[in-house]
């Protein structure tokens, strides 16, 4: 059937009027071939905004994903990776928290998301193009498993960036330059990049939010973070992705070039993982696998609110379909997919619904089922039996199941479908749930935390895109609430400083009274709002570039903390090896509430690294991300160059830097070798080495040396 074009015009020019839209853009592929793609609206509703085209630059969040999966199978087609090889063998250097499972996690369990390892990143960070190794270092090593390799499914970025780095790592390019040259240049895609200064250079669709009054306005900050390029952070036209689905359609050839062989193109839309679900939805190699009224469908998703992007291949039609938006609200771009979708999809089969079959489970075996399972991602569940029903319980809601067929139960509106993961031998220890996994385990209530302990946890967080979570003590026990999930949720403690709550993982350091910065779903970072009694009124407010110094001033190798400043400054004197473990330091005392108070009454914040490598002040850049400092260049020594030369560059108003006694002293610290006139111009203050920032003035005020 032929798309009714001007009729599929005005109904996304009236949603769009009517839903307060920005911009949109579609694309729809026929048989290999580009039949239709049109822009609407503006890139911005500031003075600043063009019409949108298909060639306009999106934020395409997640939609990268199989622009990595597709980069990775041409290196497996070169003999560069193989998708079964452990990932050690690559980086010997790599460890997991569970070594065991080191040589089972390949590149295709990676790329399927079946590898076990938990966690996610955030969507700022540092941009330095070391910036993705030094997360990888940092991160996997700490991560959690939520099952061993190859067992379940569990949607997970940091698995991602693992499988980004190993092309990285075997072509000794930086991942940006891989994707290029493997995928981009050889699809025409030319506008698609990672970089914002190269976006910058053409027309880029701006965010867009809608505030409390209703009114749409621009969201001035774009999401940036090298380490999260390979999972969602890709900046790509409407007509570039047309081109890599039709790419997809036709078995890898563009043109007369096989881009991508047959066989990879296979193996990324076969079901590696399966989601236990009525639809027997499943995920290849960075692709969803479900089923639209029957229809085989390819397709992913890329939600980095505001930004709703999508991109969704038929391939036994021959028919793909790309749309992306700059607002997140009512307006559902999904709809006007679907209407194209059944358009040109004939003749469209009927879902079929799923039904209770009560022979698919027998009384005496639904106990095999029943107990206390718990998902990192999305909490504690415990499943009863009632019956000849099994009953789920999450958050106090209960709802009650019935078996439509071996391992599979649903509820009665068909929106709840928990499918067990089958065993070869005993009840199964896994279930999963809107596509999270959740392992039987035994969950303890007797796990009493001391008071104390659960005040230092208590209060209001911030993510780095103004999302929050607040912590609160109820009857001996913390709750939390997430600013994007309606209700309180019970935090259940997982040791004493994990926490498994319905909306993610909550994670605190080892030593809470060292520095309470918790992190969400593994490695996403929040900083505590100040109380009210630490708050300076807005009329002390005052502008300042202040200077800090980090390694001894700031931030300090981990085992070194608790000791005495003597031991600490002997650990550097004897030149301790885990000195140089630069992507493991943490901050000292409280450094990072001092400096956000700081940056909160106007302050500008910036640092100085010891190091010289720019490879090291990277692994610096990512400690500061990941502990929620305030965002700053971190500056560096060039060749030559003393840190007086670097003051100089910056000519700051406030410098702050411990007294260097474990390299030196007075000789190695900056504002002594200023000249008069300079010091003049700069506040100095010094603290002693490894005792921290803690103890000068909250208010900005307060640093700033007054004329005498």
């Amino acid at each position: 059937m032929a798309l009714d074009i001007e009729q599929l015009a005005q109904r996304i020019e009236q949603e769009m009027q009517h839903h307060q839209v920005p911009g949109f853009a579609l694309a729809v592929v026929q048989e290999g071939n580009l039949s239709f793609t049109r822009g609407f609206g503006v890139t911005s509703i500031e003075d600043a905004g063009v019409p949108v085209t298909p060639h306009t630059l999106f934020c395409s969040g997640s939609i990268s994903k199989p622009l990595t999966g597709a980069t990775i199978m041409r290196l497996v087609e070169r003999g560069r990776l193989d998708l079964d090889a452990p990932v050690v063998e690559y980086l010997p250097w790599l460890t997991f928290s569970w070594p065991d499972f080191a040589p089972a996690i390949t590149p295709r369990w990676l790329l399927s998301h079946t590898s076990g390892l938990f966690g996610t990143g955030g969507n700022f960070g540092p941009r330095d193009p070391a910036g993705l190794e030094a997360f990888i270092r940092e991160a996997v090593p700490l991560a959690r498993f939520v099952a061993p390799p190859g067992k379940v499914f569990e949607y997970c970025n940091l698995r991602i960036a693992l499988a980004a780095y190993l092309a990285e790592a075997v072509t000794g390019k930086t991942f940006p330059q891989v994707v290029r040259e493997q995928l981009l240049d050889p699809l025409g895609m030319d506008r698609t990049t990672y970089d914002r200064t190269v976006a910058m250079s053409y027309p880029v669709a701006l965010p867009h939010t809608t505030g409390d009054d209703g009114a749409v306005r621009v969201q001035h900050r774009m999401f940036d973070y090298t380490a999260a390029n390979p999972s969602g952070q890709v900046m790509a036209s409407t007509l570039d992705l047309a081109r890599l689905a039709g790419r997809l359609l036709n078995e890898g050839r563009h043109e007369n070039a096989q881009v991508l062989a047959p066989a990879s193109v296979q193996e990324m839309l076969w079901p590696h993982a399966h989601l236990h679900d009525p639809d027997g939805s499943a995920y290849g190699l960075t692709f969803w696998l479900l089923q639209h009224h029957g229809a085989r469908w390819v397709t992913h998703g890329g939600l980095l609110t505001p930004y709703r992007c999508e991109l969704s291949l038929f391939p036994d039609h021959g028919v793909a379909v790309v749309f992306r938006c700059n607002i997140t609200n009512d307006f559902d771009p999904y709809a006007i997919r679907r209407s194209v979708v059944d358009q040109l999809l004939t003749p469209p089969a009927q879902p079929v619904a799923a039904r209770s079959n009560p022979d698919a489970r027998k009384d005496a075996t639904l106990s095999r089922y029943t107990g206390t399972y718990l998902s990192l991602a999305a909490g504690v569940a415990t499943i009863s039996q009632v019956g000849d029903a099994l009953s789920l319980e999450r958050e106090g809601d209960t709802d009650l199941l019935h078996a439509v067929r071996e391992d599979l139960f649903v509820d009665g509106g068909g929106e709840i479908a928990v499918g067990f993961v089958p065993e070869p031998d005993g009840p199964p220890h896994y279930f999963m749930l809107d596509e999270h996994p959740y392992h039987r385990v035994t969950v303890s209530p007797g796990i009493d935390l001391p008071p104390s302990l659960l005040e230092t946890y208590r209060g209001r967080y911030v993510f780095d895109d103004g999302d929050t979570v607040s912590l609160a003590i109820e009857a001996g026990t913390l709750s939390a609430t997430f600013s994007w999930l309606e209700g309180r949720c019970r935090c259940i403690p997982l040791d004493n400083r994990s926490f498994a709550t319905s909306g993610g993982l909550i994670e605190f350091p080892p030593d809470p009274h060292e520095q309470t910065v918790p992190t969400y779903q593994g490695f996403v970072t929040a900083r505590r709002l100040l109380d009210d009694a630490d708050r300076v009124p807005a009329s002390e407010n005052m502008h300042a570039r202040i200077f800090v110094f980090l390694h001894g001033t700031a931030i300090m190798h981990p085992t070194g903390v608790g000791h005495a400043r003597e031991e600490c400054v002997e650990q550097v004197k004897r030149h301790d090896p885990a000195i140089e473990e630069y992507a493991a330091y943490v901050p000292i005392g409280q450094a990072v509430a001092r400096l956000r108070g700081w940056e909160e009454q106007g302050a500008e914040i910036l640092y100085v690294s010891s190091h010289r490598k720019p490879e090291n002040v990277a692994r610096d850049a990512s400690v500061l991300a990941r502990f929620g400092f305030p965002r700053g260049t971190v500056f560096f020594r060039h060749s030559g160059e003393t840190y007086a030369d670097v003051a100089r560059r910056v000519m700051p108003d406030i410098i702050v830097e411990d007294d260097c006694e474990s390299i030196g002293g007075l000789a190695e610290m900056t504002y002594p070798h200023l000249s008069p006139e300079e010091q003049s111009r700069i506040t100095s203050l010094v603290v002693r080495e490894f005792e921290g920032i803690d103890h000068l003035p909250k208010r900005v005020a307060g640093l700033v040396r007054r004329p005498s």
